[in-house]
């Protein structure tokens, strides 16, 4: 005899024994389904609609707190890039032309007393030529006298003192 227990929920929608499929029993297990996935499909949009608020709120909260640190960083980016790109102009202005010697610090040491390089040269270059004067002069003295037989003590007196103030002024320079 068939059953009149129609399949539902409680019975994990198992058909009877002997059970017929009739619209009856199909309109009980289907409407109750229906119902249910109904429910279902409410809690999800429910799920969607937080989900959807979440996601607003976080990008709100990035937008307000991040938003102006990415500013700040791509500000100071920009900064930096036309500071290298400056640098690299003058790099390349350095490389096509020559550089100016006066442009070039130089440390004072010695008898050097300039803080350039051009004037360095210059001031080496003047010694220089101070310094082979004094030694031309040097030697124009001890030719005379060695071209002389025989010398006076005055004579004798003025070579020395000429050779000394020349000698002197050779060491200074040298």
């Amino acid at each position: 005899m068939p059953s009149t227990q129609l399949p539902s929920a409680s019975n994990d929608y198992a058909a009877p024994q002997g059970m017929l499929l009739n619209k009856a029993a199909w309109d009980a297990a289907m409407t109750d389904l229906a119902s249910r996935v109904r429910v279902i499909e409410g809690r999800a949009q429910n799920l969607q609609a937080v989900i959807d608020a979440g996601v607003g709120a976080a990008l709100s909260m990035i937008s307000q707190n991040v938003a102006p640190q990415i500013t700040a960083v791509t500000g100071m980016i920009s900064a930096m890039e036309a500071q290298i790109a400056t640098a690299e102009d003058a790099v390349a202005a350095l490389l096509a032309t020559q550089l100016p010697a006066g442009n070039i610090t130089f440390t004072p040491g010695g008898t050097l007393s300039s803080t350039n390089v051009q004037a360095a040269v210059a001031e080496l270059a003047s010694e220089t030529a101070t310094s082979l004067a004094a030694k031309a002069d040097a030697a124009a003295l001890t030719a005379k006298a060695d071209a002389a037989a025989v010398y006076t003590k005055t004579q004798i007196d003025a070579i020395l003192a000429a050779t000394q103030t020349s000698y002197a002024t050779v060491l200074k320079y040298s």
